[in-house]
């Protein structure tokens, strides 16, 4: 049985929750109309360049009979280094945004998302009363509505699944490899270089000459090689497993909330020194309602990209489920309670002392088993909403 640090969080209460909202100073400009316009144009372009021409070269691929030698020569076939061109240029335009908005975040300044802002925001900050609820854990938490029979299949020995890590000592993010986080480009890429280098690879094992490549062989090219990589990416949790650094950490044990940086602790600050915010903007239209939760810590001002994102834990969008969520982790860190009901801490509960010794003394405890049926468990998430 772990014992738990003299900075284990026992449920006391702040001295203080306050906390200024300094506003973005006025020499950091956003970027001007006609900057977005020329940017929204030049991405609008690149993006249908890409698209036609993609089109152009299948046309001259499937037009030639799949034949290098006529392919290469029909009209239409340049349209490939179109469409390289354009992708390699949006590429690079994403880039360069992406270091803006991170360079703008940095020094605590957020841009307006959309003209479409139409309402004021509405930041509350959530307070530190603990109220635990048999259920709670397994309705609104990340991943609750999962079945057990997928659960004891396929997440439970995962070490994080989709990024979170939850036993008895701590409840950590881990962010997306490089590969993963771009996973999407990977694939177009990888899925291009197949398409368009399969005569070659055929020609140098096979020896043949250009008109003795098929459709037929071109097929079972096409599902040979995207049959090992779809293997990898369902079948073995390549994707389920994020591979990249530990970004933030909350400990049951210790009562230290982490944050990294690269894989690198950046600052550990106790649970109670921090705060928790719950954050809806109304951008209308089909964005609507945005809303997010976030622990910053209160006694020191740290850039606005040094906080514990909360809101990767929430399952839906509702606000009730961002609420529920930050009473979940307070229950968590809460060493004087029992573990939160949830199948990420099922198997984990006889390795906490105050569970352990909660479910011995109360008959019933846990609701939550990894043994139980699909029907049980639903049942139990109807019973908590």
């Amino acid at each position: 049985m772990p014992e738990y640090a003299d900075t284990a969080w026992r449920g006391e209460q702040p001295f203080s929750c306050e906390f200024s909202v300094q506003s973005a100073p006025e020499d950091l400009l956003a970027s001007g109309k006609a900057c977005r316009a020329f940017h929204t144009i030049l991405s609008t372009v690149c993006l249908v360049g890409f698209i036609v021409g993609t089109v152009f070269f299948l046309i001259a691929a499937f037009g030639s009979g799949l034949r290098l030698s006529v392919m290469i020569n029909n009209p239409l076939f340049p349209a490939v280094y179109l469409g390289i061109g354009c992708f390699l240029l949006y590429g690079f335009l994403f880039r360069v945004d992406r270091k803006k908005r991170e360079h703008h975040k940095t020094l605590g300044y957020t841009r307006k998302a959309s003209h479409r802002l139409i309402s004021a925001t509405d930041l509350k900050i959530l307070d530190f009363k603990c109220r635990p609820s048999a259920a709670l854990g397994a309705v609104s938490f990340k991943h609750g509505s999962i079945k057990p029979t997928r659960w004891r299949k396929s997440i439970r020995h995962c070490a994080n699944y989709r990024g979170v890590s939850w036993d008895e000592k701590e409840l950590a993010y881990f962010a997306p490899s490089p590969f993963q986080g771009n996973m999407v480009l990977v694939q177009l890429v990888c899925w291009t270089l197949v398409v368009l280098g399969w005569p070659i690879i055929i020609l140098h094992l096979l020896s043949l000459s250009y008109d003795e490549i098929s459709v037929v062989g071109y097929v079972i090219f096409f599902l040979l090689s995207g049959a090992p990589i779809a293997h990898q990416l369902i079948r073995k949790e390549t994707y389920v497993n994020h591979r990249g650094p530990k970004v933030f950490s909350l400990s049951r044990s210790t009562g230290m909330v982490s944050v990294y940086q690269d894989g690198a602790l950046l600052f550990s600050h106790p649970f109670i020194d921090f705060n928790c915010f719950y954050k809806q903007v109304w951008f209308g239209g089909r964005t609507g309602w945005v809303r997010s939760l976030f622990m910053t810590y209160r006694n020191e001002d740290y850039p606005y990209d040094h906080v514990v994102d909360l809101a990767t834990f929430v399952d839906s969008t509702a606000e009730s489920s961002f609420l529920e969520v930050w009473e979940v982790i307070k229950c968590y860190m809460n060493v004087t309670l029992p573990l939160p009901e949830s199948l990420f801490l099922a198997p984990r509960r006889p390795f906490d002392s105050v569970s352990a010794e909660y479910d011995r003394r109360v008959e019933g405890s846990p609701t939550v088993k990894e043994d139980m049926s699909d029907s049980e468990y639903e049942a139990l998430l109807a019973a908590g909403r």
